[in-house]
């Protein structure tokens, strides 16, 4: 079983200006080795290699311009989203990024707000590649 997770649903309405938590496992979500904590958002790698990592949020009408990324070890900046604030504009963010034992991964958004969790848009993956 390879190291991967894929969590949607997240909760935590308008996540403002934090990390993005939750999701579920349940249906065609996934966790293989329990690495990603719904509780905190927080993937943290078990062994040194190379992941696939991305995620997905739905702006709430109206906000503003929706603004975040993917945070490596909560410093480092992995690859940023940002939508036009529109309703149900949905901005995303792909990328493959390497990362030691223990390093973490996390979506966090900056400016604007994202639609609370009952509309099921917003998730966050992580795959071990290599």
């Amino acid at each position: 079983n390879t190291v991967s997770f894929y969590a949607f649903a997240m909760s935590g309405s308008s996540f403002d200006n934090g990390t993005m938590t939750g999701g579920t496992m349940s249906n065609q979500g996934h966790n293989i080795g329990n690495h990603y904590n719904t509780s905190t958002g927080i993937f943290t790698a078990p062994i040194a290699g190379r992941y696939l990592t991305g995620c997905g949020v739905l702006v709430q009408s109206g906000s503003g311009r929706l603004e975040g990324h993917i945070a490596k070890n909560n410093s480092t900046t992995v690859v940023n989203f940002n939508g036009t604030g529109t309703t149900y504009d949905g901005p995303t963010a792909t990328a493959i990024v390497q990362l030691a034992a223990n390093d973490t991964l996390r979506v966090k958004r900056q400016s604007g707000n994202a639609y609370d969790s009952n509309h099921g848009q917003h998730y966050f993956f992580a795959h071990l590649i290599g």
